[in-house]
C-alpha cells in the first residue's frame, strides 16, 4: 500500500466524496457557532466554504444532517481543519474537515445514504432524459 502521508492531490484521499450542497452548523470553541454551506462530504470528512480563512488544524463540532425520504440522518462530530484554500470558483475559502473520532457504523451509514442519493439522482435525471425521446400515440 502507498504512503498516505507522501502522497499529493487526490490521490490522498482516502474515502470516496459525495457532492452535499447543505448547511453545516460549525461551533468553534473560543466563538458563537456559524452556518457555512458544504460542498461534499465522505466517511472522513466534510468541505464547506467559508467567508473567512481558517488556521489548519483549528478544532470545532460540526452539525451535519443528510436528508433522507424517511426524515434526516444529522449527526454531530469533532473535527479539525486540514486545509483552507481560497477559491475564486466558490468564492471564498474552501475548507477541509476532517472527523477526528467518528463511529465506523456512522461512516458507513454516510456512504450508502450519499450513495443512495446519488442513484436515485441519477435515476431521477434518466427519467428526465427519457421523457424528451418518447413517443405518444
Amino acid at each position: 500500500m502507498s504512503n498516505l502521508s507522501t502522497a499529493v492531490g487526490a490521490e490522498r484521499r482516502r474515502y470516496e466524496r459525495f457532492p452535499f450542497r447543505r448547511m453545516v452548523t460549525l461551533h468553534f470553541y473560543e466563538g458563537a457557532p456559524i452556518e457555512l454551506p458544504a460542498i461534499d462530504i465522505s466517511a472522513g470528512g466534510i468541505g464547506v466554504r467559508s467567508h473567512i480563512n481558517i488556521a489548519t488544524d483549528k478544532m470545532c463540532m460540526a452539525k451535519i444532517s443528510i436528508v433522507i425520504l424517511q426524515g434526516n440522518l444529522s449527526f454531530e462530530a469533532s473535527t479539525q481543519v486540514k486545509h483552507s484554500i481560497f477559491s475564486r470558483s466558490e468564492n471564498g475559502c474552501i475548507l477541509g474537515l476532517n472527523y477526528v473520532k467518528i463511529e465506523p457504523s456512522l461512516q458507513t451509514a454516510i456512504v450508502c445514504l450519499m450513495r443512495g442519493l446519488s442513484e436515485q439522482m441519477n435515476t431521477t435525471h434518466d427519467a428526465i432524459a427519457r421523457l424528451g425521446r418518447h413517443h405518444t400515440l
